[in-house]
This record gives structure tokens, C-alpha cells and sequence, in this order.
């Protein structure tokens, strides 16, 4: 139980409220100086402050009361404080009577003194009073009864305020209380926290910007949270903030029903979103038209619960405090589940990767555990924290050959987020393992032999403790993946993390057993097999740089047994053949090519382009179809020496193209140097682009290029190195041509 009050702050001594008060300044002074005034004898001006509830309205006024009822009364004027919680009244002359409970004088009595009412709530009760009864109301206030100063608060600028057909529309002057900035939202906090907190809890300084972020410049967020804070200094942040989170349940409850129906179908899509949305993007979930929502919005930030963010003709909608978004996203589970949810979020808020990597690993059982899990998994940067704290950890109990932990570590893998291949990282682990005992402990877990391609890694490794591989192990190897691969065991892609390592530390064996005598080869059914392995293939493609270490396979194996239709490491092949000027793999890998999936990586260890340039023209074409691929271009310079149906083949594609901003300089230099080369070909495909997204770019190489033609004396110092360089290459290609 948290015995901490931050819903009725007239029970707080004048003494807290004074050190609680932070931000409101101008708002207080406006308070005071009317009712003094008042007091004085001149005629009133009404006030209203709207804003969400914990924005500080009840304690502007508890503050106001505490400061100047003491003058108020010498003045002979009576102050009568109306609180929120009374029930809604549908008759005016009950809602009078209600007032009459909390003053020393009867309502009607107008040979009374004057009279300051502090009526909070007031929004509410005029939604609960027809037209006439509120006109009626007003009457009493403002002209049939004696002289009253009404200061009032409510929720938010509802119809019966702002509507000119209104009783009530005009006879107040209006206040909206805004979130706090980080300035005095600090304040608050600290003062909340009481004296010596940064000493109490040496973790303050670090947490507190985080703190304040979570409260969302709400004064009673940050006051809960600066006063379990001062309760519990040496707890833990994220169980601190549980306890406010469990506090504010019913506050939030009431936030959430304070809203229009439209309002709260916004609020529940906000909540779920990842971050700000446009009226467009909220319409489209909620089946609703843009405009429509649109107003909504602009009607809940302005009464603060909404905030909006402007970027050129968009505007973006959020919620303003981030504990009330964890709070709806939760609010209907179970409170087991809703601990784990909202601890996970706090999680992350409080903690950076690495420690809650650390949390996640010193945490072996219960709600903790499932909060870092969570947390873990949401977040890239913690997740692979803690896949690195994992694989530390097993590699250090490999070292130590110490076995009696590890069934527990394994048991863990499944917290991991994905890409996650936690068997095969712990068969690369048993690399380095020279315990028998410990490696035949792996390759005997269940977990270990449900990944075809790491059980085969361990028992490729168990078969060669003297980290020599023989050709007869690689082959057994190479047979079990390849009739996992058959039996539809082959779980792999390119986002399984750690198998290019596994391989190459394989080949690193393989490289071994050549020392000192000539290396063993391949039968052709043996590269047939290995040719068939998605990924693996790719590894003995690439390697062998020398005579006496050639690679396992060559293009001609891969083109022999031919590719099969759903390409997994198709960029990967294409890559190798661009690179092997292996025009046959090339055109057999680019037959099935889709450009809109897959992304084709231009080897940067090719200075030219090796292949024909018809070939290098249908993949500029094909990765032109997706936006994110447009860096194609750095292969533009094939276009200076293709046919006229190839070059048509890229105009073509330029001109229907939508690029992203992704890789625009490379595509501007690669632009130049057809510009260098071929003058004429670049401005033909200025002629053919038109208004494409291109075309910007494709006019600044145009006149850079005709810059670097010319006889300028004046150039940059790197401007003329480049042309310089253009000049030897361009002279060179056309030596080999």
C-alpha cells in the first residue's frame, strides 16, 4: 500500500504545495490579482482553466486558497470551495444547493457578503444541466444573487463553453494548462522527491531524465513518482514505477473516459502505434474519413490530450504522456500480464541495452524475467546485448569444460529474439571445445539435434578433435545438410546469424589439412551435393586464392546441376559471378531474378563491371523496381557501351522509377562517370527520363560532367584529380575494347 495523496491536494499543508509549485506562475498571478481585486470592490472577471486531469488545476487552486483566505476574509468576503467529486446535478437549484453545503451563508441570501466560488468540475455539471437549467444557473451566479467572482475548472473546452447559442458562451475567460517543459517538470520532481534523493539513491541523476520523459510534463505523474521515489530510495526504478502505475489505475481510467467516443477510438490507435501518426493513417485503421478525424484531433490537443508536431504539409498526433500509453495498452489483461507488459516498457525507458541485457541474464525465474524477455525482444540494440552475454557465457563453460550449467543456458535460447540460431552458434562455440564430455553434451541435447545443420556441424566436429577435417568427414557433413535439405529440415537464410562464421571456420579445417601435402579434392557427386546447398555453396565458391588451395567448387559445378527456382542466396551468386566474370551463372541466376525482393550488392572489388553490359543492364532495370534499391546505378556506367535495346531497357526503367533519398550521391558520381564516357548517352537519357524522380539527379551529373569536359583552369583541386582519373580509366577501357 503507497500511502502517498496526489489526488486531493486541499488536504496538503501550505508548506508542500508551496514547494510543489513549479510552472504555473503566470496563471497563479492572474488568480490573485482577480480576486483581490474583487475584494477591492470591483466587478468580476470570471476564469476557467481546462486541462487534462494532473495537470494541475486542483492545485492552483488549493494553493490560491491556502495563500489568500486569510485576506479574503478581513476583506468580509466569503471563499466557498465546490470540489469535484459531488455527483451530477440535472436541475440548476440542486447544484445551488450543493454549493450552499460547502458555505456558511445561504445561496439566495443576497443581503449575504460577497462571494468567491472555486467550483471544479464545472464542465461536467454543465453537460448534465439541459439549455434552460443552465441559463438558469448563470442567472443565479451572475445576476439575481449577490456579487460572486466564479473561478472554475474543468477537463476541457466543452459545448456548453464554446457553442455562441450557449448560456455560458463568453461570460468566462478562458485558460488552457499546458504540459510542463523539461525545465520545470525537473523541478517538480525534485521537490517531490524531497531533500538529498541524489545522495539517497545513487542512481538519480541517471534516471531522472527518464523519469521525466515517462511523465510527459504531467505535475501528478511527476509528483507520484518524485514520492515513491522519497519513500523507497534504494528500490529498484522499474518496481518504483510499478507502484505509480498501479496507483494511477482509476486516474487513468477516468483520463480515458473523460474522452469523446471518437476520441477514445483515437486514443486506443495512438496507443498501439509504434509512434506519431497522421489523421490519414489514423482514419485508414479506423475505417473513418481524414477530415473527420482530423477534428478530433485538433479538438483533443487542445485540451491537452493530444500533442501535434508539424513537419511541412503533415501533422503528426501522439499521446503526450508515455505511462498512460503503456497503461492502455494493458489495461485490459490480467494483472499477472499487465505487470509484465508495463514492467517490459519500464524497462526499456529506464535501462540502457547492455543493462538490460544484464537483467535479462541475472534474472533466472518469474515476473522480472518475462519483462526483460519482452523488453529484449523489442528492442534491437538489447537483443543482441544479450545474444553476446549468451554466447560469453557458453563460451566461458566451454573453457572450463563445465557441463552442469549449460542445460540451463540452453533452456534460454528461446528468450533470445529473432534472427536467432542458438544451436548453431553453440556448435561454432564447440570450435574451440577440446573436452570430449562437454562436446558430446551438446550434440546428446534435444535442442542441439532439432537444427539439422548444427547437429552435423558437431558431428563433423566430433569426428576431427584434432581440428584437421578429413575429407571423409566433410563429405558426411555435406550429405546430412543436404538431406535435411530434402526432407525440408533446411532452415536457413541470410538473416541466420553466425552460419558464415561456422563455414569459414570449417574451410579454416579444411585449409589445415592441405598443409604440408597436396589437398584433397572433390569427386563430381560430391560437388554435385555440395552444389545444391543454398548459402554453404556460396562459402567454397568464394574461397581458394592460389593453386595449391583452389575452391571446392566453381560456376561450371553450380550451372551443372543447375539452380532451383526459389533462390535464397541468389544476390550472393550473382555477386560471386559478377566477380568471377562468370557470364553463364550470371544469366542462369538473373533468370529468376525479382527486383522488388532482393537486393543485388555490386562487388567493390571490382573496379569495372566484368560482365557483358547487356547482362549488368537487365539488373539495373529489374533492381530499379523497388524504391529501396536505387543505388543500382552505381552500375550506370555499363550504359556507355550497351546495345541500343539494353540502354533502352534502363531509360525505360528510369523513367517509371520512384527512388528514395538512399544512396543519391552514389548515383549522382556513378551518373557522372557516364557523363565522362559517354556525353551523349547520358543527355539521351535525360531526353527519355522527363519528370521522373531521376531526372534531378540526372541534370546535376549532366552538368558536372560538362564542367569536367571543359578547359576550366579553375577547378576544384579534387574536381580536376577526378577528371584526371576519369581520363586514365576511360583511356584504359577503350585500350581493352
Amino acid at each position: 500500500m503507497i500511502d502517498i495523496d496526489v489526488y486531493t491536494p486541499s488536504r496538503l499543508s501550505h508548506e508542500v504545495l508551496e514547494r510543489r509549485h513549479i510552472g504555473r506562475g503566470t496563471e497563479l498571478s492572474l488568480l490573485e490579482k482577480n480576486i483581490l481585486r474583487f475584494c477591492d470592490g470591483e466587478a468580476a472577471r470570471h476564469l476557467y482553466f481546462f486541462g487534462p486531469r494532473g495537470s494541475g488545476k486542483s492545485h492552483l487552486l488549493a494553493l490560491t486558497e491556502k495563500r489568500l483566505r486569510a485576506g479574503i476574509e478581513e476583506a468580509g468576503v466569503e471563499l466557498v470551495v465546490l470540489p469535484e467529486d459531488i455527483a451530477e446535478q440535472n436541475r440548476a437549484h440542486r447544484l445551488l444547493r450543493r454549493v450552499d453545503e460547502f458555505a456558511s451563508t445561504r445561496w439566495d441570501d443576497v443581503e449575504g457578503p460577497r462571494r468567491v466560488l472555486f467550483f471544479e468540475g464545472l464542465d461536467r455539471q454543465l453537460r448534465s444541466l439541459s439549455v434552460a437549467e443552465q441559463r438558469k444557473l448563470r442567472a443565479a451566479l451572475f445576476r439575481d444573487g449577490r456579487p460572486t467572482l466564479l473561478i472554475a475548472t474543468g477537463i476541457g473546452l466543452s459545448q456548453q463553453l464554446t457553442d455562441p447559442e450557449a448560456a455560458f458562451f463568453g461570460a468566462l475567460s478562458v485558460h488552457r494548462l499546458d504540459c510542463l517543459d523539461d525545465e520545470k517538470a525537473e523541478h517538480i520532481l525534485e521537490a517531490a522527491a524531497g531533500e538529498n534523493i541524489g545522495t539517497r539513491d545513487p542512481k538519480w541523476p541517471a534516471r531522472r531524465r527518464t523519469l521525466i520523459d515517462l511523465a510527459g510534463g504531467s505535475p501528478r505523474t511527476l509528483v507520484a513518482m518524485g514520492a515513491v521515489s522519497d519513500l523507497n530510495p534504494t528500490e529498484d526504478a522499474s518496481a518504483r514505477l510499478l507502484k505509480v502505475m498501479h496507483l494511477f489505475t482509476a486516474h487513468y481510467q477516468l483520463n480515458f473516459r473523460d474522452l469523446p467516443p471518437a476520441g477514445q477510438r483515437i486514443v486506443e490507435v495512438l496507443a498501439e502505434a509504434k509512434g506519431p501518426m497522421t489523421p490519414t493513417s489514423i482514419a485508414r485503421i479506423l475505417d473513418e474519413s481524414p477530415s473527420a478525424v482530423s477534428v478530433v484531433c485538433n479538438r483533443l490537443t487542445g485540451d491537452g490530450a493530444l500533442r501535434r508536431r508539424s513537419e511541412g504539409r503533415s501533422t503528426y498526433y501522439r499521446l503526450p504522456e508515455p505511462l498512460f500509453r503503456y497503461w492502455l495498452e494493458y489495461r485490459n489483461a490480467q494483472w499477472d500480464r499487465t505487470r509484465v507488459g508495463l514492467l517490459s516498457h519500464l524497462l526499456e525507458a529506464l535501462y540502457e541495452p547492455s543493462e538490460m541485457a544484464d537483467l535479462w541474464f541475472s534474472s533466472r525465474e518469474g515476473i522480472l524475467r518475462q519483462a526483460a524477455t519482452e523488453a529484449i525482444q523489442r528492442d534491437q540494440k538489447a537483443g543482441d546485448e544479450a545474444r553476446k552475454k549468451w554466447r560469453r557465457a557458453l563460451e566461458a563453460l566451454a573453457f572450463r569444460a563445465d557441463w552442469d550449467e549449460v542445460p540451463g543456458l540452453l533452456d534460454r535460447m528461446t528468450d533470445l529474439p529473432e534472427p536467432w540460431r542458438g544451436p548453431l552458434v553453440a556448435a561454432d562455440v564447440s570450435l574451440g571445445v577440446a573436452s570430449s564430455d562437454f562436446l558430446e553434451g551438446l550434440r546428446r541435447d534435444a535442442r542441439i539435434g532439432d537444427d539439422a545443420l548444427a547437429a552435423a556441424l558437431l558431428d563433423c566436429r566430433l569426428e576431427n578433435r584434432t581440428n584437421v577435417v578429413s575429407k571423409a568427414s566433410f563429405v558426411r557433413f555435406i550429405k546430412r545438410v543436404d538431406a535435411a535439405r530434402r526432407q525440408g529440415h533446411w532452415a536457413f537464410d541470410h538473416g541466420a546469424k553466425g552460419l558464415l562464421d561456422l563455414q569459414l571456420a570449417l574451410l579454416d579445417w579444411l585449409r589445415q589439412s592441405a598443409r604440408g601435402k597436396r589437398p584433397w579434392k572433390l569427386t563430381h557427386r560430391e560437388k554435385s551435393t555440395l552444389a545444391r546447398l543454398p548459402w554453404i555453396r556460396t562459402i567454397f565458391l568464394e574461397r581458394g586464392s592460389h593453386r595449391l588451395d583452389p575452391p571446392l567448387l566453381t560456376p561450371a559445378d553450380i550451372l551443372e546441376v543447375g539452380l532451383e527456382r526459389a533462390l535464397t542466396d541468389q544476390p550472393h551468386l550473382m555477386q560471386i559471378a559478377h566477380s568471377a566474370r562468370s557470364s553463364g551463372l550470371f544469366r542462369e541466376t538473373l533468370a529468376g531474378f525479382d527486383g522488388s525482393r532482393r537486393v543485388i550488392w555490386p562487388n567493390r572489388d571490382v573496379a569495372e563491371p566484368a560482365l557483358a553490359p547487356e547482362e549488368l543492364c537487365a539488373v539495373i532495370a529489374a533492381q530499379m523496381q523497388s524504391p529501396s534499391a536505387g543505388w543500382a546505378t552505381t552500375w550506370i556506367g555499363s550504359v556507355a557501351a550497351a546495345s541500343e535495346p539494353s540502354f533502352t531497357l534502363v531509360a525505360d526503367a528510369i523513367r517509371h522509377t520512384v527512388l528514395s533519398d538512399d544512396a543519391r550521391v552514389l548515383r549522382i558520381a556513378s551518373l557522372l562517370v557516364l557523363g565522362l564516357r559517354a556525353p551523349e548517352r547520358l543527355q539521351e537519357l535525360r531526353d527519355r527520363a522527363g519528370d521522373a524522380t531521376l531526372s534531378e539527379e540526372l541534370a546535376a551529373a549532366s552538368k558536372m560532367a560538362a564542367n569536367l569536359r571543359g578547359d576550366d583552369e579553375h577547378l576544384h583541386p579534387e574536381l580536376e584529380r577526378f577528371r584526371r582519373l576519369i581520363q586514365v580509366e576511360t583511356d584504359v577501357g577503350d585500350k581493352d575494347v
